[in-house]
Formats: structure tokens, C-alpha cells, sequence
């Protein structure tokens, strides 16, 4: 049997013009022409959460498009006071409860989902994130990083353990010019700070 379910999520004010209740029921790509909370903005698009090219609303129809779940809802009124999204979908009543929507009604329920931080990053990175960062929170060379993880100075440990977090820009290589220098020193960048403080307290 399947059960129809959704989410939804309302924000104040509301879409900045020309963005309009017509246009959010009528059209699918919304470019916007300017940005409200930039340095929130800033801070999920340097943790990969997010994109600042105008496609969210494309990117949204196509998740759920490609989830089988129906089109998502976007409301609004005349003055723009308001912008809630909806996101219906449709779920097996026979999947396990870890399958199912997790539901956000109380502080613990908030703490739960950011217990899950450490798990997403440990199992799409790699489970030696948080010393990593912690160690480079003051600079030093590669060579010291991996004598400390008891790891040996080898390229593919490199490759394994440090580029995906440079990649990522939590951590920051301090010769520029010359990135295989041999006086290169790496050091862990403010959005870096911020994901160990979140791993930590995942602890």
C-alpha cells in the first residue's frame, strides 16, 4: 500500500521580484536577479550543499521527478511576505522505519539529524576527516599530517586522505605558486572549522 506524505517549508519574507506568485506556479526555471542571506549562501556553497547559478528550482523538479514523486508546490502572495515550499511524496507504508521521512517537530529531533554528520561524512570521505582538520588547525607539512596518522608519505595516501579535503576547501595548501614545494604547508580554512566544531559535538 502506499500512503501520500509531504514537506513543508515556509520562510519569511518571501521571493524577491520579479518572482511572483504567477511566476512560481506558471514557470519551472526561475532565474533570480538578485540574493537574500549571501554569506549564508556563501557558507552552504563552500560545503557543496548548494549552487549559486539560479537553477534550484530546475534542480528541485528534476529530484523529484527523478524520485517519482509528484511536482513540488511554490506559494506566495502579492507582497511577497511569505514563501512556502512543498514537497509531496509518496511512500511505501512497508518500508522500514529508516526509510521513511525524517520528521523535525522538536530540539531533539534536530540534534538526531545532526548526529548524522559525522556518518554521511565518514561514509562518502573518509573516516579520518575530523583529525585531519584538527591537526592542520595549526599549519604544518604534509609529511607531519601522516606521521601523526601513522600513515606513510605515499602518494596515494595523499590522494586517499588530504586531496578530497582540499577539494572540498576544508583544508588549504599556503604555497600557491608552487603546490608541490616542498616547503608546502596545509592549513584548515574557516568553512573546515566550522564542520570539525559539528563533528566534534557528533562525538
Amino acid at each position: 500500500m502506499i500512503w501520500n506524505d509531504k514537506i513543508e517549508i515556509l520562510s519569511f519574507p518571501g521571493p524577491i521580484p520579479p518572482d511572483d506568485d504567477n511566476i512560481l506556479k506558471e514557470y519551472k526555471r526561475i532565474v533570480a536577479r538578485d540574493y537574500r542571506n549571501r554569506r549564508i549562501g556563501d557558507f552552504l556553497k563552500e560545503l557543496r550543499l548548494t549552487e549559486g547559478r539560479g537553477t534550484g528550482f530546475p534542480t528541485i523538479y528534476n529530484a523529484m521527478e527523478n524520485n517519482n514523486s509528484p511536482s513540488p508546490g511554490f506559494d506566495t502572495d502579492m507582497h511577497s511576505t511569505y514563501f512556502l515550499t512543498t514537497l509531496p511524496a509518496f511512500i511505501s507504508d512497508q518500508a522500514s522505519d529508516g526509510d521513511k521521512a525524517h520528521s523535525i517537530n522538536t530540539l531533539k529531533d534536530v540534534i538526531e539529524l545532526c548526529d548524522q554528520v559525522s556518518a554521511i561524512v565518514d561514509e562518502t570521505i573518509h573516516s579520518r576527516v575530523s583529525d585531519i582538520l584538527n591537526l592542520f588547525l595549526t599549519a604544518k607539512k604534509r609529511t607531519e599530517l601522516f606521521e601523526e596518522l601513522g600513515l606513510t608519505n605515499h602518494s596515494k595516501n595523499r590522494k586517499r586522505y588530504l586531496d578530497p579535503l582540499i577539494d572540498y576547501g576544508w583544508v588549504k595548501m599556503l604555497c600557491t605558486e608552487t603546490k608541490t614545494s616542498p616547503k608546502q604547508m596545509y592549513l584548515t580554512t574557516d568553512t573546515g572549522k566550522r564542520l570539525l566544531k559539528l563533528l566534534i559535538s557528533n562525538d
